[in-house]
């Protein structure tokens, strides 16, 4: 596989590529990083309580998925190239997507799906501002994402965005359900944060 190095100087033409080429100028540094608008960012380093939360999300959706036999791949760090031009990688903190819809063989093209996932969960932090993560989520449901879940470490919510423009706030004991996208799935809110409660309990202090 061909290499590049991304310099300071380079272009958003050339840091447009299509399909998993974008992967061929990923610098090899140990970072995470998304393409916005043709333009490289790196992502922060992700805090404890973060991981915490997406693990907890992703083993939530794996047991139901497993449990009823549905046809969807689930996970955290699959990037997905939103929109045709190979402008926009995103990378949810944990995604939904149609077993169909993953392109090629994963073991060559690591994490890449064509398109856009069903559901996609990001997990909001301190480092996140409020303009950066409505503003991924518009992109994600322009693009085609049937649900982006936005939650909330430190307000213990999750904020529910569908396409058409729907938007649900759930916390405490609410139940979240995403029929008829992910069938029969169904958690409190309180469940999806219940490991992170548990870890601060442990510390006797916060996340």
């Amino acid at each position: 596989m061909t290499t590049a190095t991304l310099t300071a100087t380079a272009t958003p033409t050339e840091l447009a590529p299509t399909d998993i080429d974008w992967y061929d100028l990923m610098p090899n540094d140990g970072k995470r990083y998304e393409l916005v608008d043709g333009e490289l960012k790196e992502l922060p380093p992700m805090r404890m309580s973060h991981t915490t939360v997406a693990g907890t999300i992703t083993f939530l959706f794996g047991q139901h998925i497993r449990s009823q036999g549905l046809p969807f791949v689930f996970g955290p760090g699959a990037a997905f190239r939103l929109g045709m031009s190979g402008a926009n990688f995103r990378v949810p903190d944990v995604s939904v997507t149609p077993r169909e819809r993953i392109s090629g063989n994963l073991d060559n093209e690591p994490g890449i799906a064509a398109g856009f996932p069903d559901i996609a969960v990001e997990v909001v932090s301190r480092t996140d501002t409020y303009e950066e993560v409505v503003a991924k989520a518009l992109l994600y449901l322009e693009r085609g994402v049937a649900v982006v879940l936005l939650v909330d470490l430190y307000n213990r919510e999750v904020v529910i965005r569908r396409s058409g423009g729907a938007i649900h706030t759930l916390t405490g004991d609410d139940t979240l359900t995403l029929d008829p996208v992910l069938p029969g799935f169904s958690c409190s809110v309180s469940e999806i944060f219940s490991d992170l409660d548990q870890m601060a309990a442990m510390e006797g202090g916060d996340d």
